[in-house]
């Protein structure tokens, strides 16, 4: 793969990743009044090049994390 293509895939893995997070970012306001959702975050890495590990090329979602408040999960739970 020539450097056009590398440049192309990167900014491919970058609209890729992004297209996740602003899913995410929609699940989240459609359901901003639901009782007992937690609002959920896309964690986005740096990738890896396949040409060495120092260089980096683009982003990928590493997973959707739960951003929640435990003490007030705590306190629901025990009913209080």
């Amino acid at each position: 793969m020539g450097t056009f293509g590398g440049i192309l895939f990167t900014g491919q893995q970058a609209l890729l990743a992004h297209q996740t997070a602003l899913q995410v970012t929609g699940q989240n306001i459609a359901n901003a009044n639901t009782p007992g959702y937690s609002r959920e975050r896309a964690e986005l890495v740096s990738a890896p090049s396949s040409l060495t590990t120092i260089l980096r090329s683009g982003v990928n979602v590493e997973e959707v994390t739960r951003a929640y408040d435990r003490f007030v999960t705590t306190q629901i739970t025990r009913g209080q």
